[in-house]
């Protein structure tokens, strides 16, 4: 009698767990795409005012916002503070670094978050045998899918947060994914200059 006690309390920990976990990443989801929604219909208002902001403090802004452009998903990626910094005629490598060293951070961040929080969740939702499969065939592309989506504008923090819940290695991740994404930005930085 009492095993069948406990294992009723095991099924329903378990099922409030599951039932939590869907409604987080609903959130999630949620929230995401209000930001997203945002963007594209207020996206001349958030222009003009990463210009305002990156004329008013400078380096310390691209910055910020370049970390807080890869931070969260949304339409928009490092290479508008970039654009408004060099436009606004700052100093393109300060441009450039500082635009790198905030989507660097901002990597970092969605990859430990990943990997701190995001198998859990994900194997609670699909289960360990989905994880499994899921993990193995990403790892076996992880850094030419890495490399991609940091080169072009597929969702950069969704990989990021993906590379982090499959654990992908480390060393692989700051190179694939910041390195690469470091490349893009000085090489668009000093084509912008040249048009400018």
């Amino acid at each position: 009698m009492l095993m069948d006690v406990s294992k009723i309390k095991y099924h329903h920990i378990k099922d409030y767990v599951r039932r939590r976990a869907i409604f987080l990443s609903i959130s999630l989801v949620v929230i995401i795409s209000a930001i997203f929604l945002f963007v594209i219909f207020q996206y001349s208002q958030v222009e003009s005012s990463i210009r305002h902001y990156i004329t008013a403090y400078g380096f310390i802004a691209i910055f910020v916002i370049a970390f807080f452009l890869d931070a969260i998903e949304q339409p928009i990626g490092p290479e508008l503070p970039l654009l408004a910094g060099i436009a606004s005629g700052l100093d393109v490598i300060g441009v450039a670094v500082f635009t790198i060293l905030g989507s660097s951070l901002a990597s970092f961040l969605s990859y430990y978050l990943g990997r701190k929080y995001g198998d859990y969740g994900f194997r609670k939702i699909y289960g360990d045998k989905l994880y499994y499969k899921w993990r193995e065939r990403y790892l076996k592309r992880s850094e030419l899918v890495l490399a991609l989506a940091a080169l072009t504008p597929v969702p950069f923090v969704l990989i990021c947060w993906i590379s982090g819940i499959f654990r992908m290695k480390f060393l692989y991740f700051v190179f694939f994914g910041t390195v690469v994404r470091a490349a893009k930005i000085v090489m668009y930085a000093y084509l912008i200059d040249f048009i400018l």
